[in-house]
């Protein structure tokens, strides 16, 4: 969102994710009980930017519902004299709460995706299930057991407490497929191929322009 740009956030030596402080307050705050999150603990980014100097105006606080842990113990990094946060986790929305915690999209998706067995970009989902998550994935020779007790080894070293394990052979056999980036589409301006009007017309229809 364009209000929380001039908060940039740039990685460090050691991949901290930093941020600008004279452009506004940056919290991480607990989306269960709202308040301030400990070091080590995982929140949403909420920023507040300030205006610019000698102007007034309203001030909100935006929760961006991106969800980056706190830096537990002094920073010794190239940007250590700045606000400093974990990388992002992944969007609230797609996190899993269970009895050891939770599981964000990016635990997830780091490990699959380096395993050897899943094709990049990885295509995969989770979901809560009794004593942790369950977790399908597309990837290569998923019948072979050997591939499965590669991928079950890469979640558990990343801290994700899988209890089961879909491997398939399709994009199309997942169940709950979490969305990429590199899935979205641009579909304001596309015209249909039995319109029978020429492009000028669909685009003047579409913002709503009327020739003069």
């Amino acid at each position: 969102m364009t209000e929380i740009w001039p908060f940039q956030g740039q990685g460090c030596s050691e991949g901290h994710l930093h941020f600008e402080p004279t452009s506004g307050m940056l919290e991480v705050i607990d989306p269960e009980s709202g308040t301030p999150a400990r070091p080590g603990q995982a929140g949403t980014l909420v920023a507040t930017p300030l205006p610019p100097y000698r102007e007034v105006t309203i001030l909100l606080r935006y929760d961006t519902q991106d969800v980056v842990r706190q830096i537990e113990g002094p920073l010794t990094c190239n940007l250590r004299n700045l606000q400093a946060t974990s990388p992002l986790l992944g969007k609230l929305r797609f996190a899993c709460r269970h009895d050891d915690g939770w599981t964000f999209a990016r635990d997830v998706l780091e490990a699959l995706e380096g395993a050897e067995e899943v094709p990049l970009p990885a295509r995969y989902g989770f979901w809560t299930v009794p004593g942790g998550v369950a977790v399908e994935a597309v990837a290569r020779r998923n019948a072979v057991p050997r591939v499965r007790r590669a991928i079950e080894t890469r979640l558990e070293e990343r801290g994700v407490p899988v209890r089961e394990l879909n491997l398939v052979e399709h994009r199309g056999e997942l169940q709950r497929p979490l969305p990429l980036r590199c899935d979205l589409k641009e579909s304001a301006f596309g015209v249909s191929s039995d319109s029978g009007g020429d492009f000028s017309s669909a685009l003047d229809e579409a913002t709503g322009r009327e020739d003069l």
